[in-house]
């Protein structure tokens, strides 16, 4: 027992490094810590279908305060209460750059590219940050209706350092090139630019771009939960409660497992219920399931999950939704240039991952049983009498239970942790009641076993042929959900045609962002024109040190 205390201990010493699949226990909420981002798109007027690049940087209003939050929630809101796409983003050195993708059945109209933290969910919608674009839909002539509307206004809350007074200047060549042509740009007097934490430099139509200071929709409503800092990565929350009385079950075990990743966390419910697990850097979308402790048969457990995304507040306020004459006359263009995109590139595509053959959670386990090397028996229970195992069947309270066979006084002391496919089950009667037919093989680790806050008699998991669970009847306590992870978008959309036959048809000519106070930042870029008629803009974007906003910009004509 005191070889497990020692690793008990040693494990909580040393968990801040344990391995990428490993729950970091989340409890502390510091309820003065208050984040704010600033948040930069390369342009303010879209199609649908088309990408929109972003980047941000995140920091506290204490300036003493260490940064905690390590993921930022981005979405694109519309009127109606709606979420119309998201990502989940790894915030890299305070920062994050992006994209996400416009679905083409988004209707014309004024929507908000929103940006946040779950830390900031806690203190309302208002701290959250906003950008407010123009998406157009060429192949639908219906609007988006407006219920709360406003005018575009100035933010008295934004500072934003006037273009006059920075001394930020960005040089180009020339002021008219041919189409392909290669714009030289270079950035005068980079002592300022080196007083930036952020720096984000946009080649783009001219009238794509707001030059408007948009008023935050004014509303402060914090979330009913207190959402803990995500200091590791992703993490999925929320609380147990009994289905028939609708009350919390405090203390209680839950477990979250991943099968496709062998994986399996153990936690507690606090003493509102509540859990909260941490999953680190995982991407895409992954199928988890979580089951619970069962304490009695008169208690009913039932998971009510977190949103990870906020809900739209239902007192969000748009402009009254217009083009100018100039913004139609780009509009049209650019729908032009995505519908030529669309037929001279192929849609972007992702390189999977060769299969990775992944190792369980608890590694190399000490015994395998292959059913195929035995004859076939009748019953599961048959295998564990007939057959020299590392496990028995004993009887407590009436119930037969699994035990490891060993000297350690831990198995005698602790239940075994039982797995089905790495899902948690609770009673042993449920896995004898199985057939042995459906069944590949058994995974046994004979020893004492700690995970997190647990201390198991030893790991038993039954692996089904099918990965089918081999078509057990789950407890009600034990749901399921698809869960979207990190996005591997990184500003995807920028692709530049280099033979003469197929027409570049980029929107955006260029996009950049990096830190100004960075050994390594560039002076000087090379941009390459597109075969689009146009003024292109070229605006460099920046937050200093105190969140003011910087910007400088001049322009350029292509034909």
């Amino acid at each position: 027992m005191k070889n497990i205390y020692f690793k008990y201990c040693l494990l909580l010493i040393l968990i801040s490094v344990s391995n990428n699949y490993f729950a970091i226990a989340q409890n502390q909420l510091d309820e003065t810590a208050l984040e704010k981002i600033n948040l930069f798109t390369d342009r303010n007027l879209y199609i649908t279908g088309e990408y929109i690049n972003f980047s941000a940087i995140i920091h506290s209003t204490d300036s003493g305060l260490i940064q905690k939050s390590k993921v930022i929630y981005v979405d694109v809101i519309s009127d109606g209460n709606r979420i119309i796409c998201q990502n989940k983003v790894l915030i890299h050195e305070n920062k994050i750059n992006g994209s996400i993708l416009i679905p083409d059945k988004c209707i014309t109209g004024y929507y908000y590219l929103r940006a946040y933290t779950k830390l900031m969910r806690n203190y309302g919608h208002s701290n959250f940050a906003y950008v407010l674009l123009k998406i157009i839909n060429h192949k639908k002539k219906n609007f988006l209706h407006t219920k709360n509307i406003f005018e575009q206004a100035i933010d008295s809350n934004q500072s934003i350092i006037p273009e006059t007074e920075n001394q930020i200047l960005l040089n180009i060549n020339k002021k008219v090139y041919k189409y392909r042509d290669t714009i030289h740009l270079s950035i005068k007097n980079y002592e300022e630019v080196k007083k930036l934490n952020l720096v984000c430099i946009s080649v783009v139509p001219k009238f794509s771009l707001n030059n408007s200071i948009v008023r935050v929709p004014s509303f402060h409503n914090p979330s009913q939960i207190k959402y803990k800092a995500e200091t590791e990565g992703i993490s999925i929350s929320g609380q147990l409660i009994d289905k028939n009385t609708s009350k919390p079950l405090i203390y209680n075990g839950v477990y979250l497992s991943q099968v496709a990743d062998k994986n399996m966390i153990p936690s507690h419910t606090d003493s509102i219920g509540r859990f909260n697990f941490c999953l680190r850097n995982q991407y895409g979308k992954k199928n988890i399931v979580f089951t619970s402790e069962v304490k009695n048969s008169e208690t009913e457990p039932v998971f009510l999950i977190d949103n990870d995304f906020e809900k739209v507040p239902e007192d969000i306020s748009f402009p009254i939704f217009k083009l100018t004459k100039q913004e139609r006359e780009t509009a049209y263009t650019m729908a032009v240039n995505q519908q030529l995109k669309n037929i001279y590139y192929s849609k972007l595509s992702f390189k999977k991952d060769s299969a990775i053959t992944q190792a369980a959670f608890y590694s190399k386990p000490d015994r395998i049983v292959n059913f195929n090397d035995y004859i076939s028996l009748n019953s599961m229970s048959d295998y564990f009498t007939e057959i020299d195992l590392p496990v028995k069947i004993i009887k407590k309270n009436k119930k037969r239970e699994f035990q490891v066979k060993g000297t350690q006084a831990e198995l005698f002391i602790y239940k075994p942790l039982l797995l089905l496919d790495w899902v948690v089950i609770q009673d042993a009667e449920d896995i004898l009641a199985l057939s042995p037919q459906s069944i590949s093989s058994i995974e046994i680790i004979n020893s004492a076993y700690l995970r997190g806050e647990f201390i198991f008699g030893g790991i038993i998991n039954f692996i089904s042929k099918n990965n089918d669970f081999a078509g057990i009847d789950f407890h009600s306590s034990t749901i399921a959900i698809d869960y979207d992870f990190f996005s591997n978008l990184n500003n995807k959309d920028i692709i530049q045609s280099k033979e003469k036959t197929i027409p570049d048809v980029r929107n955006t000519l260029f996009w950049k962002c990096f830190s100004g106070n960075h050994k390594q930042t560039k002076t000087k870029f090379d941009i390459i024109a597109g075969d689009t008629p146009e003024t292109y803009t070229i605006i460099l974007k920046g937050i200093d040190k105190n969140g003011n906003e910087i910007k400088s910009k001049t322009e350029f004509e292509v034909k």
